[in-house]
């Protein structure tokens, strides 16, 4: 990154200062993930992008549901933070409410005037109704490999909701339910898009990596992973680098949470002999959390920059951790 590289970026707001798993991705990410055109998958006659729509759609007529199962039948022109208050949804999900207030007023749910957002009337019944038409779309959307594992993350997702809001429990809790990975790593790891995308990643590694070998056979890569959360990323880069182990100085496979190293520590500890893992706070100087100033050759990031409070101070930590003519590898989903 040259200097003014860094000094791009956008403010954006993390919605849990811990970064926990994020309830914001868990319920409106799913289209990102969604091939469309050449990329959709078919599953009984439907593309996964039609069905994803209807998914979308369902989801978000269970949102409604919950909200109003919290209250919002009474708001009368109010803007998000006093709805907020109303509802007692904590201040860290502010964020995702203004987000599912905006989707839910072009959807015709709630009506915004310069006051603020009034919940406009629904039939009776309605709440139980949405409840059907997610429950009846299930089967369909599961039978998707696109899909399916989104589907079961959104479904536990959307049942607790009401709940995570208001803190009565914490969204990892359901995400990672008795601390396994399985609900949120299938997601990352067997949905046709993202798996397309970790195979570009792993294709710009070796491409990095062969063009270092042309100048310097002997060279050694030290790769440093930020985020690396289940190891979707991480899976597709480490199989690739197997045919040059000897060529890998290190493979640093970072995260907050120290239940994603031990996971990764049991995933690819034995096929990976270059592989450290480390906690790594984004949001904080790398050199006095063990990583020293210009060491790596090359910093994979997928999906974990948006998550920082300060894209632009993110870049800036980032920047220190590579070497001259380092490489930033960045993959993010985007919803446009």
């Amino acid at each position: 990154l040259s200097e003014s590289q860094s000094d791009l970026g956008v403010e954006k707001q993390v919605l849990n200062p811990q970064r926990q798993g994020s309830l914001l991705e868990a319920l409106t990410f799913n289209l990102a993930l969604i091939p469309t055109g050449d990329d959709a998958s078919v599953s009984g006659g439907e593309s996964s992008a039609t069905l994803g729509v209807e998914m979308e759609e369902a989801m978000l007529r269970v949102v409604f549901a919950q909200l109003i199962q919290l209250g919002l039948h009474d708001i009368e022109g109010e803007k998000s933070a006093a709805i907020a208050a109303h509802l007692g949804i904590e201040s860290s999900y502010l964020p995702w409410l203004e987000e599912s207030l905006r989707r839910l007023a072009i959807n015709g749910d709630v009506f915004e005037n310069e006051a603020g957002y009034v919940a406009l009337p629904r039939p009776e019944g309605e709440s139980e109704a949405a409840w059907e038409a997610w429950e009846a779309g299930i089967p369909a959307w599961t039978a998707d490999p696109a899909l399916a594992a989104i589907t079961r993350l959104s479904t536990e997702t959307l049942r607790a909701l009401p709940a995570i809001l208001t803190g009565k429990i914490q969204a990892t809790g359901i995400m990672f339910p008795h601390g396994s990975m399985s609900l949120v790593e299938k997601v990352y790891k067997e949905n046709p898009h993202t798996d397309r995308l970790n195979t570009h990643v792993a294709d710009a590694v070796e491409a990095f990596l062969k063009e270092r070998l042309r100048v310097d056979s002997g060279a050694k890569l030290r790769i440093l992973e930020v985020g690396a959360g289940t190891g979707g990323t991480s899976a597709a880069v480490i199989s690739r680098l197997s045919a040059y182990t000897g060529h890998v100085a290190e493979y640093a496979y970072t995260d907050l949470s120290q239940a994603f190293l031990f996971h990764a520590q049991d995933r690819f500890g034995a096929d990976a002999p270059y592989l450290r893992t480390l906690i790594l706070d984004l949001e904080t100087p790398f050199e006095p959390q063990g990583l020293e100033r210009g060491n790596y050759d090359l910093v994979i990031a997928t999906n974990v920059l948006h998550a920082t409070r300060n894209i632009r101070r993110t870049l800036r930590h980032v920047k220190t951790a590579l070497g001259r003519n380092g490489v930033l590898v960045l993959n993010e989903l985007m919803h446009n």
